[in-house]
């Protein structure tokens, strides 16, 4: 079957609409960009408020659009509607969105706005992505031909994509507080509980079990190597490989006393900046309430100081696989030590002079 001429022009909307999409992202993602945000006057509420309006009503209005087009993917009778959605989101749902990430002043947090232009960079890509594989169903559909089962479930998880992209461009942080808590609940506190989750299945193992916290983690060996025993040899080939990815696949057997020593001084402490991150968000995030410029710019120093504290965790564990000699592996213990009494000393004006959490701030700055 032939294609007509708006069957043509429909397959060149589809296509400047996802290279639009994808210049967007890239702008967006440029560091310039943050320019408009700085000389942005507008002024959002504490709660939120403004901002899921706003929210609310874009995304409704793009995961509309991408409805109709999708639809349009192996059904040329629809094309119409697609070629109006088309339309509408070239002249104003994307420049509107690019209006409201514009917006979006930098004073009311850098983690914030991190986050909004992360969402919206993915909504961006998203969007690129199914309008792409919408254009190249189509393409085959006009002409009468049978759509590759790949291409259609690509095209149908593209349309699911947009649309969850949108709702979490809604669902995004109302305020830098917001912002902050999750990208530490969710982001931070994890790769230092992994880190220790890590170094102590390592010592369990070479233990017999005996490392701290490790009776639970022995249970699970010991169901993993009845698995092993029970299966076939696959099985054990592709655990084998498991264990080369973490990095922990040679165990602890040649490690010196001093050295198993030392990686338990080192779980014993990572164990414990898991404890204060959870602090952290417990006694200083979860009871912060009033969304000031001074709160704004303490919170969007904290997430770098736990990254970087995080960071540190990783570079002493690291050295505890790589390193034979104990000398070498101390100074990253020292260092770690060091930033986290750094750290525990900045949080403590946040919390009450009279919270039991307290304790572990103590715990903390006395084996610094």
């Amino acid at each position: 079957m032939a294609t007509n001429e708006s069957h043509v022009r429909y397959l060149k909307t589809l296509v400047q609409l996802s290279k639009q999409c994808a210049t967007i992202e890239s702008l967006i993602g440029n560091p310039e960009f943050r320019q408009y945000n700085r000389d942005s006057t507008l002024q959002l509420d504490a709660e939120g408020t403004m901002l899921r309006a706003l929210t609310e009503d874009l995304t409704a209005r793009i995961e509309d659009e991408c409805t109709k087009i999708a639809l349009s993917f192996n059904n040329a009778d629809v094309a119409v509607l697609g070629q109006a959605a088309a339309d509408r989101m070239i002249k104003e749902r994307l420049p509107l969105l690019v209006s409201f990430i514009k917006t979006l002043p930098t004073s009311a947090g850098e983690t914030f706005l991190d986050a909004y232009l992360a969402l919206t960079r993915d909504l961006l890509s998203r969007l690129a992505a199914l309008f792409t594989s919408v254009a190249e169903s189509f393409a085959l559909t006009v002409r009468g031909r049978t759509l590759p089962k790949d291409l259609q479930q690509r095209t149908l998880s593209n349309a699911q994509l947009s649309w969850d992209a949108c709702k979490a461009l809604h669902g995004g942080p109302r305020n830098n507080l917001q912002a902050v808590r999750r990208k530490w609940v969710l982001d931070i506190t994890p790769l230092v509980a992994d880190a220790a989750r890590e170094l102590g299945e390592t010592l369990a193992e070479g233990s017999g079990g005996e490392a701290d916290g490790s009776e639970e983690n022995a249970g699970k060996d010991s169901k993993a190597g009845e698995k092993q025993e029970d299966g076939d040899g696959d099985e054990q080939e592709e655990k084998e490989e498991e264990d080369d990815d973490d990095g922990i696949s040679d165990g602890t057997a040649d490690w010196s006393v001093e050295k198993r020593e030392l990686a338990q001084e080192v779980l014993n402490y990572t164990q414990l900046i898991t404890e204060f991150y959870m602090v952290v968000d417990k006694a200083c995030l979860r009871r912060s309430q009033n969304q000031n410029a001074e709160l704004v710019a303490w919170l969007d120093a904290l997430v770098p100081q736990g990254q970087a504290l995080s960071g540190d965790v990783d570079e002493v564990v690291c050295a505890v696989w790589e390193e034979d000699e104990v000398d070498n592996i101390r100074p990253f213990l020292n260092t770690l030590q060091e930033h986290a009494r750094q750290m525990a000393s900045t949080v403590r004006p946040r919390m009450d002079p009279q919270a039991p959490e307290l304790t572990v701030l103590e715990r903390l700055a006395a084996k610094a």
